[in-house]
């Protein structure tokens, strides 16, 4: 069994990936990069994201993370 996240990089996402992660499932983060987000907004994000990371492998955490790119146009097509 695996479980999904959609992870932002900010603290609230950050703590549910941790908590779900703690129970020793394996978990896939997802994170949407669209049109939102300035670049260097989104750059921040990604630094902070793999600093997690990096702390999170030490802990023996079973995480694998995945950025989406979505455009303007995908979104609009929702």
């Amino acid at each position: 069994m695996r479980e999904v996240v959609i992870w932002s990089g900010g603290a609230d996402s950050t703590l549910i990936l941790h908590d779900v992660a703690r129970k020793n499932v394996p978990v896939l983060a997802l994170t949407l990069d669209h049109c939102q987000v300035n670049r260097v907004q989104m750059k921040a994000q990604l630094r902070a994201q793999k600093r997690f990371l990096v702390w999170a492998k030490k802990q023996n955490l079973s995480i694998s993370h995945h950025t989406i790119s979505v455009s303007s146009t995908t979104i609009s097509a929702w």
